[in-house]
């Protein structure tokens, strides 16, 4: 596992976060490390979670990067998505695998934040719920 770099910003992650597509794709195709973590312990994919930056953080899944980093508040991608209401980006991150069930800090999942999926033992309903949520939020 990668150690936090202390206030380091890799180039991957400054575009990740500032939505630089073709930079991510430019730096992904010259082999950086998907791994680094800023001082926080946030990837480049938790920061593309985190400001809603879909198409980067779809290809950096589709070039191996890890979907369920914890950072230092014990949040993964999915639960940084979530707080920022990234609804697209948590379906993306639940229908490749994204973890229910892991705790942050305060011991929070998606699945207790959300109404328990436990009982439903699949993420195609978790994905299902989000996109019903999303929806109705548009027609509010």
């Amino acid at each position: 596992m990668a150690k936090p770099r202390p206030w380091k910003v890799t180039p991957l992650m400054f575009a990740a976060k500032d939505g630089q597509s073709t930079k991510v794709i430019q730096l992904i195709n010259s082999s950086v490390n998907l791994e680094d973590l800023d001082d926080a312990g946030n990837s480049a994919l938790n920061m593309a979670a985190e400001n809603g930056h879909l198409e980067i953080l779809k290809k950096l899944v589709a070039a191996g990067a890890k979907i369920d980093v914890i950072n230092e508040r014990g949040e993964t991608a999915l639960l940084m998505a979530e707080r920022w209401q990234r609804y697209t980006c948590m379906i993306t991150l639940i229908r490749n695998g994204a973890s229910l069930w892991r705790e942050d800090h305060q011991g929070y999942s998606f699945d207790k934040r959300n109404g328990g999926f436990e009982w439903w033992g699949n993420a195609d309903e978790a994905w299902q719920y989000v996109r019903n949520k999303m929806d109705n939020i548009g027609n509010q």
